[in-house]
């Protein structure tokens, strides 16, 4: 709607856009007034909002946004989660062995590693940040069982789980789990209950997030579609972009070849520039007996095992794909997504191998060497096998320079690992010079992927917007994107924040399950002619400025530069009696709270056309009633002749339980970290 003002930087970025904005908008808006935002009226003829964990209401990295502007607040979080993310990957490769500098290779590395960059301003990266506290968390726990430790797990836990991602979550903890039991010893017996009581503290902690989400989750459109499919996976070429980033093209320049079909965000798994010729370093005999005692190999090799496995999950393959995406939660779950691993796993390896590079290690020049000429094989292999597909796309070029650059980055960073290995009066510099080369590629990605627009142009109040919000009058509006309606206090139909109430998805889709898969944005598709838009009761729909016009009924009331707006006159008010009365009066009108003053002349039921949900309770005349579903989606209760008073009040009952047993889980929490001190 501002065409002409600005263009994307970064359209797979869209969502901060079109979701995370107009979230955060309206969570500060509400907690401002002193409300907690249980539900969202401007989205999908109202829905759950604290329930859609994505929203990010009670994460960490929100918290900047409830006392600093929007812009402050949003870079406050990134940079948030990037402390986290770096300190926590330092402090576990430290408490595993690893010294100073390697570690600050493997925080560096995992900061700015591509899985990162690529989901920084999504709940994916927030909930991510935590993984390495939460090994290292681990970690002190096996090794010293007690209160403390459980209590401080039990927060880190907490945290990531609130972080906005319950998917993201569950490869993160099963990736912690996986590594407390490998690093549990052979008595694990007290070191094992101890992690499950964190694990099951924490969940606790998120407690007041996850129950009201397990709850719109059972009525979710989302739960019906995801199916026990191959879905969620990538095509096993797809982990090229771990060897050669943006291989299949860029979001960030010319579309010139993806034959993979996908969101380019799903294959970001580089872990710096010289990933795959330092992780080896890790695994030198010589090292290997130096650090025997500290337990570092093991740590090393668990890492070496994850990260294969978070490929293979992520990637199609014939023996663990069939597996995962027929087993409970993976076959609800986008199983790319567990290629954090990969790249979590290949930055703690690159900060080991550092480390060996740093102290000496014999052997370090013949291994990088290998190393490095094994990725040339595989790259020279798959631009041969590709060679066909790249010149009837016109890529042939884009594709050699970017694996030319990559190699000739992995040359460099082998000669110095030769000068280090090889001349100790060098060492220091040489080795300075393999750090700078590692993560220059890195931090410059992530500063590309991750563009910001000028803040004027942050939900800036368009005329049309503004008289569209004028001109409904508490009524329903169609909206060119979903979620607009939430920034601009605009109560639209369509939707977007991968749950979706199924009644509401039914009627956009005319009535017919949509086809699977994904949680794709919920949009009305058909023409304006279309009887269910009068069941939805919309009145205005707003149209580019070039719609010339939309066929009977409708009738142009506003037209500009920004956008044209069209009037239905026959479209059903938002409540009504289904016997005869005037229509109902809206004596109040809030998110979570709907007084009307209805008149009936006879026993009837009263419709209003916001979503049904069970946390809605009505009151007649200040007595509970029953609220009834009508029309698949929409909330009805009966009432008798006469004047009334029909209250409608959210009150959702996970939310309370929730909230008392966070509550108390965070006492707990409070009594075992202050028990040992």
């Amino acid at each position: 709607m501002a065409r002409g003002r600005a263009r994307p930087s970064n359209p797979v970025q869209l969502d901060a856009a079109i979701a995370f904005g107009p979230w955060l908008t309206y969570a500060v808006r509400e907690v401002g007034r002193g409300r907690w935002p249980l539900w969202n009226p401007y989205a999908y003829c109202g829905s759950p909002f604290l329930a859609n964990p994505q929203a990010g209401i009670l994460s960490p990295f929100t918290l900047p946004a409830y006392v600093l502007p929007l812009s402050a607040a949003l870079a406050a979080a990134a940079w948030l989660k990037l402390a986290i993310a770096g300190w926590g990957m330092y402090a576990f490769l430290r408490a595993t062995g690893a010294g100073a500098l390697g570690g600050l290779c493997g925080g560096a590395s995992y900061q700015w590693c591509g899985w990162l960059a690529v989901w920084l301003r999504f709940p994916q990266a927030g909930v991510a940040a935590w993984l390495p506290l939460l090994l290292w968390l681990a970690e002190k726990l096996v090794r010293a069982p007690g209160a403390r430790p459980v209590g401080l797990l039990a927060l880190a836990t907490g945290a990531s789980a609130l972080a906005g991602h319950p998917e993201t979550s569950f490869h993160v903890l099963l990736l912690a789990g996986a590594y407390g039991l490998a690093r549990a010893g052979p008595a694990p017996g007290r070191a094992l209950a101890a992690l499950a009581a964190a694990f099951a503290l924490g969940g606790a902690l998120a407690a007041v997030q996850y129950l009201p989400f397990l709850d719109y989750l059972s009525r979710s459109a989302v739960l019906e579609l995801r199916t026990a499919s191959a879905a969620g996976v990538l095509p096993a070429r797809a982990f090229l972009e771990a060897f050669v980033p943006a291989y299949h093209g860029s979001p960030l320049g010319p579309p010139v070849w993806h034959p993979l079909g996908i969101n380019p965000n799903e294959t970001a798994v580089a872990a710096g520039g010289l990933a795959w010729i330092l992780a080896p370093l890790a695994f030198l005999p010589a090292f290997s007996r130096r650090a025997a005692a500290r337990g570092r190999i093991p740590v090393a090799w668990f890492l070496a095992g994850a990260a294969v496995a978070g490929a293979l999950i992520a990637c199609r393959n014939p023996v663990v794909t069939p597996v995962v995406t027929h087993v409970p939660p993976f076959s609800m779950t986008l199983n790319a997504r567990t290629l954090l691993w990969t790249s979590f796993c290949l930055s703690g390896l690159a900060g080991f191998g550092f480390d060996a590079l740093v102290r000496g290690v014999r052997g370090a020049l013949n291994a990088a060497a290998a190393s490095a000429a094994a990725v040339a094989v595989v790259i020279a292999a798959a631009i041969a096998l590709d060679a066909g597909r790249l010149a009837a796309a016109g890529a042939v070029l884009p594709a050699v320079g970017r694996a030319g650059a990559v190699l000739g980055l992995l040359g460099a960073g082998v000669l110095l690992v030769g000068v280090a290995a090889r001349s100790p009066a060098w060492r220091r510099p040489a080795v300075v010079l393999v750090l700078l080369l590692h993560l220059f590629p890195a931090v410059r990605d992530a500063a590309s992927a991750n563009r910001v627009s000028p803040r004027a142009l942050w939900y800036p109040e368009l005329p049309a917007l503004a008289f569209a919000r004028r001109a409904a009058g508490g009524g329903r509006v169609i909206l060119p994107l979903p979620n607009l309606g939430t920034a601009y206090r605009i109560r639209d139909v369509s939707g977007y924040d991968a749950i979706a109430p199924a009644g509401i998805r039914r009627l956009l889709a005319g009535g017919e399950a949509p086809p699977a898969y994904g949680p794709g944005p919920v949009l009305f598709q058909g023409s304006a002619s279309s009887p269910i838009l009068d069941r939805l009761g919309v009145r205005l729909l707003v149209k580019p400025p070039d719609v010339a016009g939309l066929g009977p009924g409708w009738t142009c009331a506003y037209r500009g530069p920004d956008a044209t707006v069209w009037r239905h006159a026959g479209a059903l008010p938002r409540a009504r009696l289904e016997g005869s009365g005037p229509p109902p009066v809206f004596a109040s009108d809030e998110p979570a709270r709907v007084v009307l003053r209805v008149k009936a002349a006879g026993r009837t039921r009263l419709v209003l056309m916001d979503t049904w949900d069970p946390g809605w309770k009505a009151f007649l005349d200040g007595r509970r009633v029953r609220v009834a579903l009508a029309e698949q989606a929409f909330r009805a209760v009966e009432v008798e002749a006469g004047a009334h008073t029909v209250e409608f009040r959210y009150d959702p009952l996970p939310f309370k339980a929730g909230l008392w047993l966070a509550a108390a889980a965070l006492g707990l929490v409070a009594w075992l970290v202050r028990k040992e001190r």
